[in-house]
């Protein structure tokens, strides 16, 4: 536990439920490198069981934190 008492390894569903979507989005930024991981499993070759480590991903937030307004192309509905 970190000082605030908040995991200092996340699971999956962990950052999912932090970041709103849902676990496969969350494996498919590990997938795509976007996301760092610890693999906690201690048998070399078996199942991983993947972590986030917390400050990797307050990193990973603090990154694509912008203030710039949304683009035209990038919003999810047109103006009304």
């Amino acid at each position: 536990m970190t000082s605030d008492d908040r995991p200092l390894l996340l699971t999956l569903d962990d950052v999912a439920a932090e970041l709103q979507v849902s676990e496969s989005s969350v494996r498919r930024l590990i997938e795509h490198g976007l996301l760092a991981y610890t693999d906690i499993h201690a048998v070399k070759g078996g199942r991983p069981r993947l972590r986030v480590p917390r400050a990797v991903l307050e990193e990973f937030i603090a990154a694509r934190t912008t203030t710039s307004p949304i683009r035209a192309t990038d919003a999810p509905w047109p103006p009304g």
